[in-house]
């Protein structure tokens, strides 16, 4: 008796979970397909073979827009939304570049990836200190002697004077 009711149940597990591929059979989505429902509300199917528009010289550039950048041999996607997030964006990637290769030749043992974020943190906030330097902040050029006037006018070597 006992032998019947596992039968049953194997039978019945045996269908509910076989298929001719040997795999569990797929459940129907409960949500219509799209071009069937457009079939049966006669609507315009949706096409993905939409013309792309091209972009002229000189056009301005559409945001936002992703920038592949290279850091220390990878390739890493940024997401940009403005010509300034770019500029930054680049900026601090080639910072972060070049503090990494120089960490990672002075001490190879450090992991990368934390020595990447370390550099492009130290590259943003360079990037931070220079926008925001005060006119007073950034360097000003001497004014020169007049002598020092005149050999620069003259691409005169000062070391002779």
């Amino acid at each position: 008796m006992n032998n019947m009711a596992y039968e049953r149940i194997s039978d019945s597990l045996f269908e509910k979970y076989s298929s001719e591929g040997g795999k569990m059979k797929p459940k129907k989505s409960k949500k219509p397909d799209k071009p069937v429902l457009a079939e049966y509300l006669q609507l315009p199917r949706d096409t993905d073979n939409k013309p792309k528009k091209k972009v002229k010289k000189g056009e301005a550039e559409k945001f936002p827009q992703t920038i592949n950048v290279r850091i220390a041999g990878m390739t890493y996607r940024f997401h940009v939304d403005s010509e300034v997030e770019k500029a930054k964006t680049m900026y601090c990637a080639k910072i972060a570049n070049d503090l990494l290769t120089e960490t990672l030749n002075d001490n190879p043992q450090i992991p990368t990836n934390q020595a990447l974020i370390l550099a492009y943190m130290e590259a943003c906030f360079r990037w931070q200190s220079a926008v925001h330097q005060s006119e007073s902040e950034k360097p000003k050029e001497e004014p020169l002697l007049p002598l020092e006037q005149y050999c620069k006018e003259n691409n005169i070597p000062k070391e002779i004077l």
